[in-house]
Formats: structure tokens, C-alpha cells, sequence
């Protein structure tokens, strides 16, 4: 039986994506901003779109050909890296977004707490999937 690849790919996988995104002057700023509450709704927009290209790198560093079976992708190995790399970015997107929605709701006298949006699961397995595809793996179940 062959080693389950998968803890180191993550380990690799999600080391790159920290020590990227620590090293981002967007991702750094944005969080200073965060912190004094002076961050806006497009701020979260362009932090989103800094943590994807992050997160793109990591998975580009972390899924060489040399560390994947055969040298392909195939389904367990995206579902246990790419998801939850997915869901970490969705995490952070929400959490800033959401303090930013209450500060400026706190602004305006208003007492609502923002709602976390769902992780678009079926958009993500759909997305996965045509990734397997275009890697060549036809048995992606």
C-alpha cells in the first residue's frame, strides 16, 4: 500500500500559503486597516483577490509532479488540499468582511451582526473537478 501523501502536500501546501501571505504588503496593510477599523467593503475585495493569488502560488509550489502519484492529480488528493485551502481563503474573506459590515453598521447606530456566507460547496466541486479534468484524470468520483 502506498504512503498517503496527502499530510505533506498540506504541510507544504499550507507553510507556502502563510509564509506568502505574511509577506504580502496588500494582505499586511489591509490587516492594519482592519485592526483600526478603517477598512472598507472594495479593501476586502482587493484582500480577497490577494489571499486567491496567494493561495494559487502555494498550490502551484505545493503540487509539483514530483510529489503526486504517477505525476497526477487525482480526486483524494484535491479534496483533502485544495477544499480546505479553499475554505481557509473563504474563512478569512468572511471574517474581514464581516467585521467590516458590523463597524460600519456600528457607525450608522445600527445593532445587526453580519451573516457568514456559505462556502459555495457545489461551485467548488464543480471547479475541482474540471481541474482533474484538465490534469487528465478521468476517475475523479
Amino acid at each position: 500500500m502506498a504512503a498517503d501523501i496527502v499530510p505533506e502536500i498540506n504541510e507544504k501546501l499550507m507553510s507556502e500559503f502563510s509564509r506568502l501571505t505574511s509577506k504580502d504588503t496588500y494582505i499586511r496593510s489591509f490587516n492594519k486597516k482592519l485592526a483600526e477599523g478603517t477598512a472598507t467593503g472594495t479593501d476586502v475585495s482587493l484582500y480577497s483577490e490577494a489571499l486567491g493569488r496567494c493561495a494559487s502560488s502555494a498550490l502551484i509550489y505545493a503540487l509539483v509532479n514530483a510529489a503526486l502519484p504517477d505525476g497526477k492529480l487525482y480526486w483524494n488528493i484535491v479534496s483533502r488540499t485544495v477544499l480546505p485551502l479553499f475554505e481557509t481563503v473563504n474563512d478569512a474573506v468572511n471574517e474581514a468582511m464581516g467585521i467590516v459590515i458590523e463597524n460600519e453598521n456600528e457607525s450608522m447606530n445600527i445593532h445587526l451582526k453580519a451573516v457568514k456566507a456559505e462556502l459555495p460547496k457545489e461551485r467548488l466541486k464543480n471547479f475541482l473537478e474540471k481541474l482533474l479534468r484538465l490534469t487528465g484524470d478521468d476517475d475523479n468520483g
